[in-house]
């Protein structure tokens, strides 16, 4: 079977399938423009896919869409058995980018030259702010300057705080190095304290004046 276009630019220009009951289209399929290709379903009277292959906007606004399964159990539901890696977003140049959008504003999630960025542009409540939870429970938040861990509000650019003791580890990974914290004025190093290696003692040295450490 061969159907010829009659004309371009219309979804009635090559092959059209009406419903049983009706005149209804439920499926054309036409010329876009200059060879190019259109394809229509409906429910109805109402378009719910379309598909072109000229660069015009193409939809799919019909139930869910399924990839490697028959039950998509979301708008975009992606399955593979054995394969863990289950989706690529690739950019031409140093810089790609999937867009997270909701009423209030966006988030990025971004490779850039390989790094990833995590980006805030919401300009509701807590605008600006990155979260982390394990659900219902935040355990984690970044405002933008600070860093709270039990906290949704953090006052210092690290704020730790709990309803039982709070614990900080520093661990280096051999019995070789200690374990010590450094304090800084305009990121020049002036004290540091911590674990030494070579006796387990606790100890603070002067880093701008070295001497033995006091322990």
């Amino acid at each position: 079977l061969t159907v010829k276009s009659n004309s371009t630019g219309s979804q009635d220009a090559g092959f059209t399938l009406q419903a049983n009951g009706s005149t209804n289209a439920i499926f054309k399929v036409g010329e876009k423009s200059n060879g190019k290709a259109r394809l229509h379903m409906f429910d109805g009277t109402t378009e719910k896919i379309a598909l072109h292959t000229d660069g015009t906007a193409s939809h799919i606004s019909a139930g869910n869409f399924g990839i490697g399964t028959s039950s998509p159990s979301v708008p975009l539901h992606v399955y593979h058995a054995t394969d863990n890696k289950l989706l690529t977003l690739e950019s031409g140049d140093s810089t790609s980018t999937f867009e997270l959008k909701d009423n209030q504003g966006t988030a990025l999630v971004q490779s850039f030259n390989g790094v990833l960025n995590l980006v805030s542009n919401n300009t509701g409540a807590g605008s600006n702010q990155i979260r982390f939870s394990n659900g219902a429970t935040e355990i984690a938040r970044f405002n933008g300057s600070n860093l709270g861990i039990g906290t949704t509000s953090p006052d210092y650019a690290l704020d730790i705080r709990d309803d039982v003791n709070i614990q900080l580890k520093l661990s280096s990974t051999t019995t070789t190095n200690n374990a010590r914290m450094t304090y800084a004025i305009n990121n020049v190093q002036k004290w540091n304290h911590g674990v030494q290696a070579s006796d387990s003692s606790f100890t603070f040295y002067d880093i701008v004046t070295p001497s033995t450490p006091f322990k």
